[in-house]
């Protein structure tokens, strides 16, 4: 419990007299170590159905703004499955290992260093359908060219659904592990 005397209406001051350093975060801060860090280095990862990315723009300016719309990482990454062989051994959320996302072109380049990087795509909630087996498909689907491709099943067979494909995957795989 802590309990102030004195001025109540200066928070600036109630907040610096009752902030409390630990032993630890006191040695950190003489030892002069950084106090946060970004490390490894996280990107997120577009999730979302064809051709409903998100646009921003401003007012007035909407025609523009869809005629310049850029790529998305997920966009993107069907269109590097398309020319680069290597790509296609990938799955979405491994592409940051041998990738990095560069958000001015919005393309994804050959990572030039060996630095660790995480992608982390956005979630979906079951209920949300079409998105979230969308989701479930990219976690476990290498080399797509399209959203087509998500919905073809491990012998070539195009499902009408995500949620079709999704679930005839975890059939094929089921029997693959059990046989």
């Amino acid at each position: 419990m802590v309990e102030f005397q004195g001025e109540q209406d200066d928070e600036i001051r109630r907040f610096v007299d009752a902030r409390y350093v630990s032993a630890s975060e006191s040695c950190w801060r003489l030892f002069q170590f950084d106090m946060q860090d970004r490390y490894p280095a996280v990107q997120r990862l577009a999730l979302h159905l064809e051709n409903q990315q998100s646009v921003t723009y401003r007012e007035g300016h909407a025609e523009k703004a869809v005629r310049r719309l850029k790529d998305t990482t997920l966009t993107a990454w069907f269109k590097e499955n398309a020319i680069n062989p290597e790509a296609n051994t990938l799955l979405y959320t491994d592409m940051l290992e041998h990738y990095t996302w560069d958000s001015r072109t919005c393309i994804w380049k050959k990572r030039q260093r060996n630095r660790l990087a995480i992608g982390r795509m956005y979630s979906a909630h079951p209920a949300e359908g079409k998105r979230f087996f969308l989701r479930l498909l990219l976690q476990h689907v290498r080399g797509a060219k399209l959203f087509e491709d998500l919905k073809r099943s491990e012998v070539g067979t195009l499902h009408h659904t995500f949620r079709q494909a999704a679930f005839l995957l975890w059939v094929y795989w089921r029997t693959m592990m059990s046989g």
